[in-house]
């Protein structure tokens, strides 16, 4: 039968892994990554309410901060992937810590941010516009603003990909 030993013996043996087959999160790791995670997404719904309440119209609000927040993450995550190789360990903790740190204050001074934009805005006289030049005025304003908080997220995940995988498992 196919599961006795004989049966067993016959097969290839598995490649060797390059990772280790236990790895253990420090738990103080573990909770500021999953606290980062959720406040990465209360600030996208912040930010599609103070696009809204700054520059109007919750389609295009709505639109420029799924576009900022997503194209973010990407730009993020590809740069700090690249970047990642060349640094060791540690360097890769310490930029992650800077990372959700700075994610952490420019999304926090969004709102001063959009308000700043959202008078510019108005002092510009851009508010008697078409609904489409409207449209785009809010997502050429908002995105770039949002873009910058949400590329340092997305850097994070890379950065702790790459510290986690140069972390030596405790010894038993």
């Amino acid at each position: 039968p196919p599961w006795t030993k004989a049966s067993r013996a016959s097969r290839p043996a598995a490649p060797p892994s390059s990772f280790p087959e236990t790895l253990l999160i420090p738990p103080a790791l573990a909770a500021s990554t999953l606290l980062a995670g959720a406040a990465a997404l209360v600030f996208e719904t912040l930010w599609v309410r103070l696009v809204t309440l700054h520059l109007g119209h919750t389609a295009p609000a709505v639109s420029a901060v799924l576009s900022a927040f997503m194209g973010g993450l990407a730009v993020g995550s590809w740069a700090a992937g690249r970047a990642a190789d060349r640094l060791s360990a540690r360097d890769c903790l310490r930029l992650y810590a800077l990372c959700e740190l700075g994610a952490g204050l420019l999304g926090l001074s969004m709102g001063p941010a959009l308000d700043a934009a959202g008078r510019a805005v108005v002092a510009a006289g851009l508010t008697g516009l078409s609904p489409a030049a409207q449209a785009a005025t809010t997502f050429l304003v908002a995105a770039p603003l949002l873009a910058v908080p949400a590329a340092l997220m997305g850097a994070s995940l890379p950065l702790l990909t790459r510290a986690l995988r140069g972390m030596k498992a405790p010894e038993a």
